[in-house]
């Protein structure tokens, strides 16, 4: 597999890693895909198969094995889509996305309702240097596991029990406590309701693991270590957003959190009171976050040409031809997947820094349709967008120093049939007509179990409001909404909640 191929970076490091990663994972990808379009095959299937890039676009099943790179954090990347989607929907200046699921909590920051790309994905020891979707994933999920240290201090994760055998509650043989079996017992998730009450949970197993291992060694009871591993884990889930946040220089309380996963609607109100966020959105299908926002994806490439050139050195002619021959390239790459030229649309870019400096920064031109010509202009666009994607990260700028440019950059994008969500009839704010039942939910700002009202979230209109503290069951999630919050349904039938 020639390193070049899969990275055309001029940083010998970044070319190996990302080689040696994509080929380690290329037989699996191969075995996959094959099997994959067996199944497909024999199913009689007749649509197009599509599989997310780490870019957060779609490629053919043919660009993945040729590129399994591609494929390196392609689940998460595409939450952001989704949160990008609902942040223009609702009138979102800033949102933060995060993805509760079972192993993980992803995150990402929006501001400006803008996705950030990165080229330095961690994986283990090795970096992808293929422009990744910006997401940062901590070991915090439902099926993450309570333990007691050798200092006999409380910790949740990394490790995760996943879904086989899975929390305690599972009744699948798992013996570890987990995030899951804590919220069980405190009330959060219905025990008789997970997943539609297709999969009845045990909550005496879930007592019986916390007990066990958590209440015990730290002279606790039960409730008292179940509500522990709770507060952990959504402090370890804020600290993640707070780091997130202020290492690019923002500020949590001026965005909104759009929360996703089937864990995360649980957790996400008492993550946004430790941040000081005022404000959460909550999708209907918070459970599919991911893959509904891959339903969003275009395709989409970022192709690379590597040239190097201080400021004194830039020629605009030879920019000009050397971006024409990328734009041929992603033409052609966009039509061998069944597009027309009609459908698609080229961004130039530039991996960029000042003359001397040993870090690039990677920014992109607003997209055009036509393919314009490269001029005087469009240079003069790339190095005042250089200087204030400068100012936005480092927090300062001079346009007086020489620029160099490591790396030309195309993004090219196929663009797919937009989504259009189907608006529900107007409803008034009496949410009394889904009131499901009333059972105990612990509340420690309360003073511990109070009987709480629980909604049928299926029953709920657009404009109904929702006092806390309250229940919001889902089939696929649960909504936690504590005293001193407010939950309305929109049009679309998601869920506004306000502190």
């Amino acid at each position: 597999m020639l390193s070049s191929h899969i990275l055309r970076h001029w940083m010998e490091w970044d070319r190996l890693s990302t080689a040696m990663i994509a080929g380690s994972v290329k037989p699996v990808v191969t075995r996959f895909i094959e099997g994959l379009n067996e199944q497909l095959k024999s199913g009689n299937f007749t649509g197009t198969t599509l599989f997310t890039t780490c870019i957060g676009g779609v490629a053919s099943p043919e660009l993945c094995l040729d590129n399994p790179a591609l494929l390196i954090g392609s689940g998460p990347a595409s939450g952001p889509l989704l949160g990008r989607f609902l942040a223009k929907l609702c009138n979102f200046e800033n949102v933060i996305v995060i993805d509760m699921g079972g192993t993980t909590f992803d995150i990402s920051m929006l501001p400006g309702a803008t996705i950030h790309v990165t080229p330095e994905m961690r994986v283990g020891d090795f970096i992808n240097a293929l422009e990744s979707v910006d997401v940062t994933s901590i070991g915090a999920g439902g099926g993450s596991i309570a333990w007691v240290d050798s200092r006999n201090i409380l910790q949740v994760g990394p490790s995760s029990a996943g879904a086989d055998p899975g929390p305690a509650c599972y009744r699948k043989g798992g013996q570890n406590p987990t995030v899951t079996d804590a919220d069980i017992i405190l009330g959060y998730i219905p025990a008789d309701f997970f997943l539609g009450g297709t999969i009845p949970l045990d909550i005496n197993l879930a007592k019986n693991a916390i007990a066990k291992n958590i209440a015990k060694p730290l002279n606790l009871d039960t409730v008292a270590a179940a509500h522990a591993i709770s507060a952990l884990v959504e402090d370890n889930m804020a600290q993640g957003i707070f780091l997130s946040s202020v290492e690019r220089g923002l500020d949590p309380r001026d965005f909104t959190l759009v929360a996703g996963g089937g864990a995360g609607p649980v957790h996400a109100a008492a993550i946004a009171s430790r941040l000081g966020i005022s404000q959460i959105y909550i999708p209907k299908q918070a459970a599919v976050f991911c893959a509904l926002g891959a339903a969003l994806a275009n395709y989409e490439y970022v192709l690379n040409l590597c040239i190097y050139r201080s400021e004194a050195q830039l020629n605009v002619d030879e920019l000009k031809g050397w971006y024409h021959a990328l734009e041929e390239e992603g033409f052609n790459t966009l039509a061998r997947q069944g597009l027309t030229k009609e459908n698609m649309k080229l961004a130039r870019g530039a991996e960029m820094r000042y003359f001397g400096q040993l870090r690039d920064i990677v920014i992109f031109l607003p997209e055009n349709q036509s393919g314009e010509p490269f001029t005087d202009q469009t240079l003069k666009d790339l190095i005042r967008e250089f200087h204030a994607k400068h100012q936005a990260i480092y927090g300062w700028s001079d346009p007086t120093m020489a620029i160099a440019i490591s790396t030309l950059k195309l993004r090219a994008i196929g663009v797919r049939r937009p989504v259009e969500l189907i608006k529900q009839p107007q409803s008034g704010r009496d949410a009394s007509a889904a009131l499901k039942r009333k059972r105990q939910v612990y509340f420690q700002e309360l003073g511990g179990f109070i009987e709480t009202p629980c909604y049928d979230a299926d029953q709920l209109k657009y404009g109904n409001m929702i006092e806390g503290p309250a229940i919001v069951e889902d089939p696929t999630t649960t909504i936690v909404v504590p005293k001193g919050a407010e939950l309305t349904v929109d049009a679309y039938h998601n869920y506004l909640i306000r502190r």
